[in-house]
């Protein structure tokens, strides 16, 4: 299917990052059109590399971008987002470059959509029966889960994962660039889960492995569940957000620092 886009989300990934590459199965990039590595201003080499990885693979149709400034995860979504639908794709997939989810699951998510392309986003869970979380704690697992349950009953839909690394969505669910007007922070995930349960949207959840190891993470959970549970509640009185939190010009990449579809790199300094 080489109408989706597959973006790779990195915030100091440089460990984690060649073992996502390297555990793309060859067939995912006959099945992409494009692959795109996003880094967000990562303040270690996961620019690198992912450079490094991608030329020594020989990675087609592979592309390793920055973006122009700290967009948080929010806002590197919406660089993806807005690449796919200036490239024409008609579906974004998204793999974290944290390397917590398998690489080689996409695939999985492909092989759905084949079979079901009227669905609108495919999700993954941490917490179907399927499911294995190996390494994962289980406060998190704990935590993880109840917000899965105050998240289905206050929307009367049954949420089988708040979160997900590893997810596909169909551009045309998303006809007036709505995805603008989601947060730039930690809960871009819920805005739009709860914006494609508002519209009454084809969703399907897969299950997934989510693995901890050497992952380091930049999230306060405390902070998040606060900034999850603000989330659920302004979309109960309110709907989905309405007004975008930051102009559609500030969402851009700074430069391509490599691409296998020129053959040319531009290191940059790094």
């Amino acid at each position: 299917m080489p109408d989706i886009l597959l973006a790779i989300p990195c915030y100091n990934c440089e460990k984690q990052i060649p073992r996502v590459l390297e555990g793309l199965p060859s067939q995912a990039f006959q099945e992409f059109g494009k692959v795109m590595v996003i880094d967000n201003c990562s303040a270690d080499q996961t620019v690198q590399r992912a450079i490094e990885t991608a030329r020594t693979l020989g990675l087609p149709r592979t592309e390793v971008v920055r973006n122009q400034s700290n967009l948080l995860l929010g806002g590197t979504h919406k660089v993806a987002f807005l690449e796919a639908q200036k490239m024409g794709f008609a579906y974004l997939a998204i793999l974290h470059g944290d390397n917590q989810g398998e690489p080689q699951e996409i695939l999985g998510h492909l092989k759905f959509l084949k079979a079901h392309p009227e669905c609108d986003a495919i999700l993954s869970s941490r917490f179907m029966q399927s499911s294995t979380r190996p390494g994962y704690s289980l406060l998190r697992s704990v935590g993880n889960r109840l917000f899965n349950w105050i998240y289905s009953v206050v929307t009367g839909y049954k949420i089988l994962d708040v979160g997900g690394c590893m997810t596909i969505f169909k551009l045309s669910a998303f006809p007036n660039s709505e995805f603008l007007n989601f947060t730039d922070g930690f809960t871009f995930n819920n805005d739009i889960l709860l914006y494609l349960i508002e519209r009454h949207a084809a969703i399907h959840y897969l299950p997934i492995t989510w693995k901890q190891s050497d992952q380091e993470s930049n999230v306060n959970a405390a902070r998040l569940g606060i900034k999850m549970l603000k989330t659920l509640w302004r979309w109960k009185l309110k709907g989905s957000p309405r007004e975008p939190y930051r102009v559609r010009e500030r969402y851009q990449f700074d430069s391509l620092f490599y691409s296998m579809r020129t053959l040319e790199e531009s290191l940059h300094g790094y």
